[in-house]
Order: C-alpha cells, then sequence, then structure tokens
C-alpha cells in the first residue's frame, strides 16, 4: 500500500514538474530586437534582470516577420501627416508566447518605461510595428521597434495615457 501512495505521489509530482516547465521556441539568428520576460510560456533564453536570472522569449526581425503581419494607417504626434506602420498585432505577439496576462510593462532603450493595464490588445489592433512608410525602423527614426495604435481608425484610443503607451525603441517587454 505504501509503494502504490509513493508511485502516485510521484506521478503528481512529476505531472506538476512538466506542467510547469515553459514549452520551448526556436532561438534568433540574427540581431536581437525584442525580449520578453515574466508571465509567459514560450522562451528561448535566459537572461539576467534586475540581477536574477529569469526566462525569456527573445525575437529577430525574422521571427517578428513570420508572425501574422497587420498595418494600420494613422496620424501621430511623432510623425508627419498619415504614416504606414507595419509589424505584428500586440495581441498575436503575446499569444505566441504563452502571455498569462495582458498588463505588461514595456521598457525602451532609453530607459522609459510604462505599465498597462487595460488589456486593450485584442480589442484593437494596436501593432508592434518593425517598419514605417514601407521602411525598416532603426535606432535614428524610433526604432527597430515601435508600439503604435490605430489613433485615426479608433478616435476613443487618441488620449494622452495611451500616447504614453506608444513606445519607440522598444526593446523589452516584461508580462506581469
Amino acid at each position: 500500500m505504501r509503494s502504490v501512495r509513493l508511485i502516485v505521489q510521484l506521478i503528481v509530482l512529476l505531472g506538476f514538474a512538466l506542467s510547469a516547465q515553459a514549452a520551448h521556441m526556436a532561438k534568433p539568428e540574427g540581431e536581437i530586437l525584442l525580449t520578453i520576460t515574466g508571465n509567459i510560456k514560450t522562451t528561448n533564453a535566459e537572461i539576467i534582470v534586475d540581477g536574477d536570472t529569469v526566462p525569456a522569449a527573445t525575437f529577430d526581425i525574422d521571427m517578428l516577420e513570420a508572425l501574422p503581419v497587420e498595418t494600420i494607417r494613422t496620424k501621430s504626434p511623432w510623425t508627419t501627416g498619415v504614416t504606414e506602420f507595419k509589424g505584428v498585432r500586440f495581441d498575436v505577439l503575446l499569444d505566441s508566447i504563452g502571455a498569462q496576462s495582458e498588463h505588461v510593462s514595456l521598457h525602451a532603450l532609453d530607459e522609459y518605461s510604462v505599465d498597462i493595464v487595460d488589456g486593450q490588445f485584442g480589442k484593437y489592433p494596436i501593432v508592434l510595428a518593425y517598419e514605417m512608410d514601407g521602411h525598416y525602423m532603426n535606432v535614428r527614426n524610433l526604432g527597430p521597434l515601435w508600439l503604435m495604435y490605430p489613433f485615426d481608425d479608433f478616435p476613443e484610443l487618441d488620449t494622452a495615457k495611451n500616447r504614453g503607451h506608444c513606445v519607440w525603441q522598444l526593446i523589452r517587454i516584461e508580462v506581469l
């Protein structure tokens, strides 16, 4: 009887261990443009954040372009006239790595960061853009990644709060 109980306990523990493991994804072959950490299921790297080693999902441009493409055209306070932004829908990106929350903290190259807690990602085609007006973005023109809201198509999104969420030179996302 004790051995049966021990076997059952081991099976249960093994099940917990396997379910807690993160799924793995391919590693980037090119320059890493984006790192996502936090409450995610799919990873391909470990990085150091605040002195701790944490699992992460890292992306190069090929990996981002392999996800479904979304294009929005909108005016913004930072561009002249209507600008075309091409990239991946933010909700699709989060789904691709098994994000367990829509509460995220965005971190830019210049150390700007902002938390987004309102979960608008599935409701609107918010894009993590890697192209602007048909050209890849680089650091000089606010890239290589820029989170952009479709302000013209959804005027209700054009608020000071949402403009603050439009992080350019985005390098890291933490899913909270």
